[in-house]
């Protein structure tokens, strides 16, 4: 089975912390959606920097490397699998859907705040 997306694990969780009895029944509404991260892959970049003098010494092997997937590595998000098991927003019932996007805009106010608060240093 595909791991599940940690956004709408999230938004479950969250339901059942707050008892709501219909997040029993959100659990029966996931499919397999290609992985948002890798794009499929299944693999991602490590994050490796190079410098100029890198690419100076060994330019065609270094690119060689990069493009075998040298330092790829399995993808965080997915596992690997390329698939993630995704809540299916459009099969879950009208109430639902209206306070998963009450949900997912609350959480996305929260990240903005704390992203702001980042910056000016807090």
């Amino acid at each position: 089975m595909a791991p599940k997306n940690r956004w709408h694990l999230n938004f479950v969780e969250d339901a059942k912390e707050n008892g709501h009895d219909w997040a029993e029944g959100v659990d029966r509404v996931w499919h397999n959606v290609v992985c948002p991260r890798c794009d499929g892959e299944g693999t991602t970049w490590h994050g490796l920097s190079f410098a100029a003098e890198d690419f100076a010494e060994d330019r065609e092997g270094l690119t060689e490397a990069i493009e075998a997937g040298a330092f790829d590595r399995p993808c965080e998000e997915c596992h690997g699998n390329k698939v993630m098991s995704a809540l299916d927003i459009q099969a879950m019932p009208h109430e639902i859907q209206q306070e998963y996007l009450r949900w997912e805009t609350e959480a996305i106010n929260l990240a903005r705040a704390d992203a702001q608060e980042r910056m000016m240093g807090a």
